[in-house]
């Protein structure tokens, strides 16, 4: 893999992360919400949305930390 690919995957994983951030971000409202209105449903759905994205985050960190 050439140096500008390397940049290239980097650079896309860079963005993947903001995204995935924005969702961890969404997620943590939504269990701030759910607690104000005691919605266990609510609660759990957006705990299993944080364990989503932070399995996504760990995958994208091992393919940066592989390019590396």
């Amino acid at each position: 893999m050439t140096e500008k690919e390397r940049l290239e995957v980097i650079k896309h994983s860079y963005e993947v992360l903001q995204g995935l951030v924005k969702d961890l971000s969404k997620s943590v409202k939504d269990v701030q919400e759910g607690i104000d209105i005691s919605d266990r449903n609510l609660i759990m759905g957006s705990l299993y949305g944080i364990d989503g994205t932070a399995e996504r985050i760990r995958n994208v960190y091992a393919v940066m930390t592989y390019l590396h």
